[in-house]
């Protein structure tokens, strides 16, 4: 139960920060300008921070480490499935980079959390 509540503490601050945002958008205070700004603090700074404060506050144990390699390994063949199928496709090296990308991870938080979990 201990994870469901950090989980539940980490997204209340992303959603808290979105809500502000919104808010100050609704008052004119924040235009459509400073979106840009708003997206950086949260996938540069929040996220990275919500991450950190996850990990600070647990003991490191060789044996959690295995989750973490398989997790790796499993990353591993999805990206070699997709740059298999996008050689296959005759994609650009561009496109295919993004393909291979998507293949393996679908976002870095989603990553971050899975490995601290």
């Amino acid at each position: 139960m201990n994870y469901f509540y950090a989980l539940l503490g980490s997204l209340f601050i992303l959603v808290a920060l979105v809500l502000i945002t919104l808010l100050l958008r609704k008052c004119s205070i924040l235009s459509t300008e400073h979106q840009t700004l708003f997206s950086k603090l949260v996938t540069d700074f929040a996220l990275p921070a919500l991450i950190f404060l996850n990990l600070s506050k647990q003991t490191f144990e060789i044996e959690k480490l295995l989750p973490a390699l398989i997790m790796m390994c499993t990353i591993i063949v999805a990206c070699s499935l997709g740059f298999a199928a996008g050689k296959l496709l005759k994609m650009d090296r561009k496109s295919l980079g993004a393909f291979v990308l998507v293949s393996g991870w679908g976002s870095s938080s989603t990553l971050g959390y899975a490995l601290i979990m």
